[in-house]
Order: C-alpha cells, then sequence, then structure tokens
C-alpha cells in the first residue's frame, strides 16, 4: 500500500512547518475525484499511525474523521519516484523565491514571472525532434564515446550533422506566472534486439515506448505549475496514441488550481502536430494576420460604460484610431452607477479557488435567466465558450 502512512514511514516524512506530504497527498485526491485518472481510497486510521502522526494526519486530511487516505500499488516491489515532476517542483521553488522580471530555466523546462527586459512576453521555441535515422546515428556516437548501454543518454554532443539547420514547430508566448515542461522520446533511449525504446513506461500497458512514427515523440505543456506541466507531459507521452492523449489533456484546462493554457503534441509521421483549440477562439496567429490586412480606420465609441470602453480598447488593439463620446463628466456609465459584473466558467480565479466549474452547467444557467427560460442557442454557446478568456482579457486589459 502506497498510502501516506506509508510515505512517512519509508522516510518522506512531514515537516512540522508546512506537512507537505500531507498536502500534496490531499491534492491527489481533490484531483482523482474530477479527472478519475486513478484511483483513490481510504481506511481507517491504526493505532500506530495516530500515536505518532495523529495530530498531523486529523489536521491536514479532516478535521472531522480520522481518516488516512491512500493510492494502491498493485506490486510489492513498486516504489515511489518523483522523478517525473521533481525537476519541475524544483522550478517552481526557484520562481516563487525569485523577484520579477525572471526567467528560470532547467533541462528546457521554464517558468517565467513578469515581462521580458524589452516590454513583450517572454518566449519559448519548440524545436522539432530528431528522426528515428538521426537518434539511431546518436546511439551509435554514444557508443564510440563509451557508453555501454543498454540505457543511452543522447545529448547534443551526440549530434552527427552540424550543417543541419534546426527546424523550430512553434514559439510559445508566455504570460507572467506561466511554466512549459516537455518530454520525448529521444534523450534517454534504450536499445535491445535491434530496437529503440523511451525510458517512459506506458502504464496501462506495463511496457516500454517503443520509438516508432505513428506515437507522440514529444509533448510540451504550458500551465501555472512547471510540476504540473512537468507531469502532464510525460503523462502524454505514456499514452502513445496522439488522439488519447489529446484527449487526456483537454480536461485540465479548466477546473484545476494550477489550470493548462496550451500543449503541443508532436509524431514523427507526416509530422503530425495537435495544438490545444478551443473552439470559437481566434488562434493569436490567425489574429495576426488579420490584422495585417486591416485598412487605416477611425472608430467612434458612443458612451464609457463596460461596454463602451471594452470596445474601445479592442479597436485600438486592432490599430484604428479611437474617438470616445460620453455626456457625463466622468466615464464609466450606469457600469459605475450599478453593480455590474460577468459571468464565466473557467476562469483563473476559479482555477485558483479549486472551483471545478463546467461549460454545461454555465449554458444551463444561461438559458434558464433568459425570460420563459428561452434563448439563442449559438448565441448561448459563444457566451459560454469565450467567458473565461473574456474576463481574463477584463482583467489584464482593463482592471491592470
Amino acid at each position: 500500500m502506497l498510502d501516506q502512512k506509508g510515505l512517512l514511514y519509508r522516510g518522506f516524512a512531514d515537516s512540522p512547518a508546512d506537512n507537505r506530504v500531507s498536502r500534496s497527498v490531499k491534492r491527489l485526491i481533490e484531483i482523482s475525484q474530477w479527472s478519475h485518472a486513478f484511483s483513490v481510497g481510504y481506511e481507517e486510521s491504526g493505532t500506530r499511525w495516530k500515536s505518532v502522526y495523529a495530530q498531523t494526519a486529523e489536521q491536514l486530511l479532516s478535521q472531522q474523521e480520522a481518516k488516512v487516505y491512500q493510492i494502491r500499488k498493485k506490486h510489492k516491489d513498486a516504489k515511489l519516484d518523483l522523478n517525473g515532476i521533481a525537476k519541475g517542483w524544483a522550478i517552481d521553488l526557484l520562481a516563487d523565491r525569485l523577484p520579477s522580471p525572471c526567467y528560470v530555466e532547467w533541462g528546457g523546462d521554464v517558468k517565467v514571472k513578469g515581462l521580458h527586459p524589452a516590454g513583450r512576453k517572454w518566449q519559448v521555441a519548440v524545436p522539432e525532434p530528431p528522426s528515428l535515422k538521426q537518434i539511431q546515428a546518436k546511439v551509435e556516437a554514444a557508443k564510440k564515446a563509451g557508453q555501454t548501454g543498454p540505457v543511452y543518454k543522447l545529448g547534443s554532443e551526440y549530434a552527427q550533422d552540424e550543417e543541419e539547420k534546426i527546424q523550430y514547430l512553434a514559439v510559445l508566448e508566455l504570460n507572467d506566472g506561466d511554466a512549459v515542461a516537455t518530454s520525448g522520446d529521444y534523450e534517454n533511449v534504450l536499445e535491445r534486439d535491434g530496437k529503440l525504446y523511451s525510458h517512459i513506461i506506458n502504464p496501462q500497458l506495463g511496457r516500454l515506448l517503443e520509438l516508432n512514427q505513428d506515437t507522440v515523440a514529444q509533448a510540451v505543456v504550458v500551465s501555472r505549475s512547471c510540476m504540473v506541466s512537468d507531469a502532464l507531459a510525460t503523462a502524454a507521452i505514456s499514452k502513445e496514441d496522439p488522439s488519447q492523449a489529446r484527449a487526456m489533456l483537454d480536461p485540465f484546462r479548466t477546473g484545476y488550481r494550477k489550470p493548462m493554457s496550451d500543449y503541443l503534441l508532436y509524431a514523427r509521421h507526416g509530422p503530425r502536430i495537435i495544438r490545444l483549440s478551443i473552439p470559437g477562439v481566434e488562434p493569436q496567429s490567425l489574429k495576426e494576420l488579420r490584422l495585417q490586412r486591416h485598412d487605416p480606420a477611425t472608430v467612434i465609441v458612443v458612451g464609457s460604460g463596460l461596454a463602451g470602453m471594452a470596445a474601445a480598447i479592442e479597436a485600438a488593439e486592432a490599430r484604428a484610431k479611437v474617438i470616445i463620446l460620453e455626456k457625463e463628466e466622468k466615464t464609466g456609465g450606469n457600469s459605475a452607477k450599478a453593480t455590474s459584473g460577468m459571468n464565466g466558467w473557467g476562469t483563473d480565479t476559479q482555477a485558483e479557488q479549486g472551483v471545478a466549474d463546467e461549460e454545461r452547467l454555465f449554458e444551463r444557467d444561461t438559458f434558464l435567466s433568459g425570460k420563459g427560460g428561452y434563448a439563442n442557442p449559438s448565441l448561448v454557446r459563444t457566451v459560454s465558450t469565450k467567458s473565461a478568456l473574456s474576463v481574463h482579457w477584463y482583467v489584464v486589459s482593463v482592471l491592470l
């Protein structure tokens, strides 16, 4: 049994100052309840457990019930290995302790705070993974350099063609507090019977991932936590099938304290590249192309309430000259006089507070709020799909 009691007995004890192990196990329980990614149970605390750690367990796991939550392992020799998230956790810790702006990078994983010194967002380029032929050549070079296998660590020092230009799949723009982590099948490689395998295991099939053209060769995840990005990227690789990896990642966009904001999945055949796609939301790259085709324009906005100011800012961002007409002495209109609000689901605030809202609930409530319970379905879907981004835009563009 790999439960909290087991963690403590095996040396992963709580610190009296922060009770980090107990809080981590409790977060796993919360995730399992909405994602169904793994099973979690509990059992009544034993006398020995209570006598040693009763106060810590009861304070953190439940003020009403002294229960020990647990994650079960199916094999007696299974061990707890945190290498899959340790680097991301360390990057989060470093970034939290550094002043803004900062850019923390370790082995390709990155977390940022603030803006780039040039005044723009931080940018991270995603290189295309090596082909199977290139990986095999690196393995041979590693053998000549003295590596004995069967596991070969393939770094840039084993590159075969110095003239070959690096191809980039994307350039990611990171907002304040964003973190990006990458997992791939091409740096730690095992060779057996003439075949190459990744060091990552498919937990459902219980096997190493064999390098090929069709499975996920690289996963890049952006979220508010480098540890979360690290874990999700590795989990996506372990799914092997790109469609299954996408299905696993999509729910993490909302309903989690450190929500995922973007991902990139890469398979060599084609190549096949899958990006996070939100229905009804225009990608930034397409928006830039659209704005480049705009003719110079002057936009006149009547009224300086919430709607008027939002329209003025949006027009200005579209590179138009904006004139606002307001009859009152002060701006704000009715929005400044009434208790105006904005509704949305999947917002940053909900994520930070652990509120697992859902699109269907938001749309249901919107339908019910319409006169007589009637509303235009296509408009409700548009409002629902863009609600979180609208709230985020308002907070960043207006309030900040």
